[in-house]
């Protein structure tokens, strides 16, 4: 329910998500049925929601007549032993973060702030809820970088009917990287030398020999990446395939990496 949005206007705007029109006669919610929603309002928020004062579905002037029950779940079960970190990730939804709390200490250990601001900020992973945000902070860091940047086009081969879902792939279309970049693997390569999804490292350069290119990578270049974990390796492209059933109705070729 959470991802629902505010334009909610009535009953039927999610009954019809859900279920045929009825030929119930009556004046109750939700045409005479018991329904039961539930979601965290301290999660995700509907994606792009046509009017951000009226963005969650509680907002809606419908919410209080559709809903005449409502119930917040407020025990924990997970790390019942631990009331203090408990408390403090209850800090984190509410955005009510009490830097006293052990866990913060722990947390910020070894990092320094300068007006209210880590000085190894450039450093740090910094992690957001949408992509738009990733691709707005990333391109804003290499402009400010001013290094050379070597650019992969993702290689698509798709009938109209699904061309459009390639888009929700993590393989994105344009990969923008340069030597030093920190960058995430995003496919399992060799679980037994720990190249699987989510290896982090640092590019450490580029040489030709890539199935791979575009007018900004004419000579099909691979990207060569040394690992957290110490292995050093050069990258080719990695398929990513949409299927149905057992039959391949798209897929996108590209480098397996994202800007970190």
């Amino acid at each position: 329910m959470s991802m629902i949005d505010g334009k909610l206007k009535s009953s039927k705007a999610v009954l019809s998500i859900t279920i045929r029109k009825s030929d119930y006669k009556g004046d109750k919610p939700w045409e005479g049925i018991q329904l039961i929603v539930s979601g965290d309002f301290f999660q995700l928020p509907p994606i792009n929601a046509p009017n951000p004062r009226n963005e969650f579905a509680f907002e809606s002037v419908c919410w209080e007549t559709r809903f005449d029950i409502q119930m917040e779940l407020t025990h924990v079960y997970r790390r019942q032993c631990d009331s203090q970190l408990i408390e403090f990730l209850e800090g984190i939804r509410r955005g009510q973060v009490d830097r006293d709390n052990k866990n913060f200490k722990r947390l910020i250990n070894g990092t320094t702030f300068v007006n209210g601001v880590s000085d190894e900020i450039d450093q740090e992973t910094r992690l957001f809820p949408k992509t738009d945000d990733v691709k707005r902070v990333n391109h804003d860091r290499l402009k400010s970088l001013g290094k050379e940047v070597v650019r992969f086009s993702a290689v698509d081969k798709s009938s109209s009917p699904w061309l459009h879902q390639l888009k929700y792939q993590i393989a994105p279309d344009e990969l923008e990287i340069y030597e030093g970049a920190r960058v995430m693997l995003i496919t399992k390569i060799d679980q037994a030398i720990k190249l699987v999804n989510g290896a982090t490292g640092v590019v450490t350069g580029f040489k030709g020999g890539s199935l791979l290119s575009s007018e900004n990578n004419p000579d099909g270049m691979v990207s060569t990446v040394r690992f957290d974990s110490g292995l050093e390796v050069a990258l080719d492209v990695e398929k990513w395939d949409i299927m149905e059933g057992s039959e391949v109705k798209a897929f996108r070729r590209q480098v397996p990496l994202i800007l970190e």
